[in-house]
Parts: C-alpha cells; sequence; structure tokens
C-alpha cells in the first residue's frame, strides 16, 4: 500500500471510519479523504513541509515546559485562525481546550486589536461538532 494511502487509512481508524475508495476527485461518495460523518478530512503527505519545521520549534519550547505544544497560524487580512496539534497530543488538547482554566475573561483578551464580533454562545452555535463534543463531556463528568 502506498503511504499516503496508509496515512489516509490511519486517520480513518482514528475516527472509527474507513479511507474513501478512489478519494479525492474520483470519490464517489465524498471528496474527503474518510468517510467519516462528521469531518471533512484532506490528508496530504509531503517530504518536507515548511509548517512541518514550525510545529517542530513549538513542540521544543512545550516539552521544555511541559506543555501541550499548539502552532496557530493565522492569515492576515482573514477570519479564523488554523489550530495545529500532533495526534500524539490530540487527546489531551480536546481535553484540555475544552475545559481550560480560567486566568481571566474569555471574552477580553488582553491586546487584542478589536473584541470578537461574535459572543461566546453564538461562537458556539457555529460549531455544532464543538458543542457535540462538549455536551459529551459534561455528560462523562456528570456520570
Amino acid at each position: 500500500m502506498k503511504s499516503w494511502k496508509r496515512l489516509e487509512q490511519k486517520v480513518a481508524r482514528l475516527r472509527g471510519t474507513e479511507r474513501t475508495p478512489l478519494s479525492g476527485g474520483n470519490g464517489k461518495l465524498t471528496r474527503s479523504d474518510t468517510l467519516d460523518e462528521t469531518f471533512f478530512i484532506e490528508c496530504k503527505l509531503r517530504k518536507a513541509p515548511a509548517i512541518w519545521k514550525l510545529y517542530e520549534q513549538v513542540e521544543l519550547l512545550a516539552k521544555s515546559e511541559n506543555k501541550i505544544p499548539v502552532l496557530v497560524i493565522k492569515k492576515k487580512g482573514k477570519h479564523g485562525e488554523l489550530f495545529i496539534v500532533n495526534d500524539k497530543y490530540l487527546k489531551a488538547f480536546i481535553e484540555n481546550w475544552i475545559s481550560p482554566p480560567r486566568y481571566s475573561d474569555p471574552e477580553k483578551i488582553e491586546g487584542e486589536e478589536s473584541p470578537s464580533p461574535l459572543s461566546h454562545s453564538e461562537r458556539s452555535e457555529e460549531s455544532p461538532s464543538l458543542n457535540h463534543l462538549i455536551s459529551n463531556r459534561r455528560q462523562n463528568e456528570v456520570a
């Protein structure tokens, strides 16, 4: 099996699904690389992606402080950010991101140029998958 197919298969199995046969433009069910019903997943295998070097620097610094490495990238002039987390830290990232320690008001970030136009509840409505994760975590904590 080709390396890129193994990557697609690994990611699909992490989600409890299968890779899409003839993924990409040839897929008949979806153009996603997996048959996941929630996430559209695109897997890319590259020799040396530039972003990998950035992430390795973050990982080294995080390790020295015993923290979870997260690389956040934003394109100037665009809304939204990309969060990059190595799969070996993904579970810890999700668990800690959903229930972070509250050091201050999350709506007021010091140094932020302009306040977020959406309230916390409005942002949550845009992310039904995240709401689902939060709801499941809260149910598990109660049980």
